[in-house]
């Protein structure tokens, strides 16, 4: 059903059906430029959202699941990452790029990627705090990297925009480090020291190391040290990293013997605290047609294996017993981990709140290991790219639309994983190149943020800083017009808090007992996502006064879409619809073609087939009686020439700047008021030139056509 829907939407605009794949006629697209100068102080510039400078209001603290700042002040975020180079540009690029992101309207970045040390598929690495790529160590933070950091942190916060810091990500063990164990062990440390950075204790003491030269250095641009900058608002302890993910091979495996051994003597340790004796284990892990302990493991001596299949797997035929120590022995080591760190932070002179980590998977153990810290931080992803994540031939993509998803995408996928009572941060989320549906990400996440009090922050604005690239990755959001033609408009309906956030809610409630049972199955029901606030709640942590089963029920029963408990947001997820509806900002995102659709002030008659059309006051007023609206669309954009397959899941042949963009056509009709003008916006945010607007009966409209050559609207009245 998919495959015929691309290829109906695909036989709109191809142009010619090469041996391999499709090239789509582009003629009436729109190339995407961008002007630094031009869009300073444009309609398009949302610099004067922020408040100036970042820490005016004194640090962050947390408030039940609320962020806060000292003086009183609610903080809200809404934002990106950028990382690698971008972290580290030279003083004129650097202050080009920190006006780029405030006139974005985000107020907190999350420096991300400081410490790539090899060579990766991004083109991103030649510069980290360690120096260039293949330091001799990484014990030692090079004074000219940081230095281009600190200007970087001072520019941002100069600005008004806050820093989520992310300080191990993708760090590996170089020959200087002086690593205590074998060849193998070494080459067992993988990017961002994965799964063994949470136990090993020379890892642990080099990640001490490293934060302690960050975080006590003094900025001589700020004259402050991070630890101590208001400026500085969040931070996790390491990126995408979780003892519930082992895997057989790769940078989550356990693949050496010293480590497996490492691990093994700790199971084993733990488990004759719990069992005392030998014969105590063995009676309590024999289970009828079970292994009790494999051939090469001996409790005795103090090994004991931990296998990549240690929850319900029918390959691991041991015990219930043994799965269940396994799973509560992880748990106890990585809170070990948390713990650790966190007092390491804290005794360093760390206020502002602090999360664990932000792993993608669901397991309920690790949700509730990280429900311990401030705050609980998560990743998400729709459709990521494979093979490449470079936007040049060979990258692939499941080209699949969010807004059919019945579970609401983003929303759903990280619904599940929020805790009652305790803030959400989203600090990576995106909707990938090359999928021609990526535009839908960016309005959704802001609004349905809205909705449930989370901080949404985009992966990701840049990595490579430069004007001109030569070619750019699936996540360099602002070198993409589909997501950089709506985060302006997306930015100020969030901070402006333009949709209500829920009232009503309903959390899955978990005792500690069962969040650490491997074998414990509960019901996890996402759809209550696209209706309210929803996630686990555990008893020790914090306990919801009311669930409401009515919302779980209407969830579970309406086949067709759900709207919002606060009514401002509907999600049709059978004809693939989704719209916003508050007083300040509306408008559709989805499969728009032959449909009518109202909202408050607004009719949308949409001729192109998937599309997104925002329309926001740019005043304290509702759209109803604002004189200077913004009208934002976005569809499809690609770069020019580029050859996709006909099922659109894989670039065949690599593309060049410019992005043209798809123009989104139809007509906007408002109701009442006086007939205003309609300017045309480029992607600078200059005037192009007028719409004509003509009248019916109460109400006035204009058409958005191609002809228009613009993807932005201006109306002033």
């Amino acid at each position: 059903m998919r495959q015929i829907l691309l290829l109906l939407l695909l036989s709109f605009y191809v142009t010619a059906q090469t041996p391999n794949g499709v090239i789509l006629d582009t003629s009436e697209w729109i190339p995407y430029e961008y002007n630094d100068e031009q869009i300073k102080n444009s309609i398009l510039d949302m610099s004067w959202i922020q408040e100036k400078p970042a820490g005016r209001h004194g640090k962050v603290i947390v408030q039940d699941e609320d962020f806060m700042f000292l003086d009183g002040t609610p903080a809200r975020f809404y934002g990106g990452n950028i990382f690698g180079l971008a972290n580290f540009a030279d003083k004129k690029d650097a202050e080009k790029l920190a006006d780029r992101l405030v006139r974005t309207g985000s107020n907190i970045i999350r420096m991300h990627h400081l410490d790539v040390v090899k060579p990766w598929t991004d083109m991103v690495v030649t510069r980290s705090l360690f120096g260039g790529q293949m330091p001799e160590t990484t014990r030692k933070l090079d004074p000219d990297m940081l230095d281009k950091f600190d200007y970087m942190f001072y520019l941002l916060k100069q600005r008004g925009i806050y820093i989520f810091l992310s300080h191990i990500s993708s760090r590996w063990i170089m020959e200087g480090d002086d690593f205590p164990g074998d060849k193998a062990g070494f080459d067992d440390v993988s990017q961002g020291f994965k799964v063994e950075g949470m136990f090993d204790p020379f890892l642990i003491n080099l990640q001490k190391e490293y934060l302690k030269q960050l975080l006590e250095h003094v900025n001589p641009y700020t004259g402050l040290a991070m630890k101590d900058d208001p400026a500085l608002a969040l931070m996790e302890i390491i990126n995408e990293n979780t003892l519930f993910w082992i895997q057989p091979q790769g940078g989550f495996g356990i693949n050496s013997p010293y480590y497996q051994k490492m691990l093994g003597k700790m199971f084993s340790d733990w488990l004759f605290v719990k069992y005392e004796a030998y014969e105590t284990l063995l009676v309590s892990w024999a289970e009828d047609g079970k292994t009790t302990f494999f051939e090469d493991e001996d409790p005795q001596d103090g090994y004991i294996k931990i296998p990549h299949i240690y929850v319900r797997d029918s390959d691991w035929p041991v015990s219930e017993t043994r799965k269940r120590d396994t799973y509560q022995f992880l748990l106890e080591l990585q809170d070990r981990y948390y713990t650790e760190m966190n007092t390491f932070l804290r005794g360093l002179g760390v206020t502002i709140p602090i999360a664990g980590s932000n792993h993608w998977c669901d397991d309920v153990a690790d949700i509730y290991s990280n429900a311990k810290l401030n705050f609980i931080d998560r990743h998400s992803y729709w459709t990521h790219p494979r093979g490449e994540y470079n936007y040049v031939a060979g990258q692939g993509i499941d080209p699949k639309p969010m807004v059919k998803d019945p579970e609401g995408g983003h929303i759903g996928q990280n619904a599940r994983r929020r805790v009652y009572n305790k803030p959400f941060t989203l600090s990576e989320w995106h909707n990938c190149l090359p999928n021609p549906y990526r535009a839908e990400g960016t309005p959704i996440v802001a609004a349905y943020s809205c909705l449930h009090n989370w901080h949404p922050m985009h992966y990701a604005y840049y990595g490579r800083w430069e004007l001109k690239p030569d070619t750019i990755n699936a996540f360099q959001v602002l070198y993409d017009p589909t997501q950089a033609n709506l985060i302006p408009i997306s930015a100020l309906l969030f901070l402006r808090q333009d949709f209500k956030e829920a009232e009503h809610y309903y959390y899955e409630t978990l005792t500690p007992k069962q969040a650490t049972n491997a074998l414990h199955n509960y019901d996890r029901h996402p759809r209550v996502s696209l209706i309210c606030k929803y996630g686990l709640a555990f008893t020790d942590v914090g306990l919801p006064k009311c669930n409401n089963p009515r919302i779980l029920r209407t969830a579970l029963n309406e086949n067709l879409g759900h709207r919002s408990s606060t009514g401002e947001l509907m999600w049709n997820f059978r004809d693939g619809r989704v719209y916003l509806n508050s007083p300040r900002t509306q408008g559709v995102v989805g499969f728009l073609s032959d449909q009518i659709v109202k909202t408050l002030d607004i009719q949308f008659e949409i001729t192109t087939e998937f599309a997104v059309v925002l329309v926001t006051s740019l005043t304290s007023d509702p759209i109803a009686e604002s004189d200077h609206l913004l009208v934002s669309t976005s569809a499809d954009a690609r770069m020019t020439g580029v050859e996709m397959s006909p099922q659109a899941d894989k670039v065949l042949s690599t593309g060049h700047f410019p992005f043209l963009q798809q123009p989104v056509e139809g007509t906007l009709m408002f109701r009442g008021g006086a007939r205003p003008t309609v300017y045309k916006i480029n992607s600078n945010g200059k005037r192009i030139g007028q719409v004509p607007v003509d009248n019916i009966t109460d109400s006035w409209y204009f058409k958005l056509t191609a002809q228009n050559r613009c993807m932005h609207y201006e109306i002033v009245r």
